[in-house]
């Protein structure tokens, strides 16, 4: 793997919420679960600007990154995650832990980034830019008509 395919926590912060994650070696059905969540909720992770750390390994993923040497033991130590506990880490944009949960349940992490003010403030202007587009086409509709007529 080359040097530039690895990556720091820190080097998302302000670009995307991170989810730092770890499940025991024995929790096969939780790792299951987890990978069929992450699958089925892809645009809705895509749409909350995440991608996923898995401590115990690179394992490639939807929006996994790779960590650079040492940063794996580095939040390991951070967190205080251990080897023989799940727990499923929400880092907010601004770098700061938002949520510590230990099961993998997206869908409340999605709930908890959705109330968080930056995310609301993606969202309005989400809605503003979806807002103006239907505006645009409606003027383009109005536009053909009155072309029609004139003809």
């Amino acid at each position: 793997m080359a040097e530039d395919d690895t990556h720091s926590s820190e080097d998302y912060v302000w670009n995307v919420r991170q989810v730092i994650y770890t499940i025991p070696a024995d929790e096969k059905e939780m790792r299951k679960t987890w990978a069929t969540s992450l699958e089925t909720y892809t645009k809705e992770i895509k749409e909350r600007d995440m991608v996923f750390i898995d401590i115990r390994s690179d394992t490639p993923g939807i929006e996994h990154i790779t960590l650079k040497a040492g940063e794996r033991e580095r939040l390991t130590r951070l967190y205080e995650l251990e080897a023989d506990k799940a727990a499923f880490l929400l880092i907010g944009k601004d770098g700061g832990l938002k949520e510590r949960i230990e099961s993998p349940d997206l869908v409340y992490l999605f709930s908890k980034i959705d109330q968080m003010p930056m995310r609301r403030a993606e969202m309005k202007a989400d809605q503003q830019d979806f807002s103006k587009k239907v505006r645009i086409l409606n003027k383009r509709k109005q536009v053909s008509r009155w072309l029609r007529k004139r003809r």
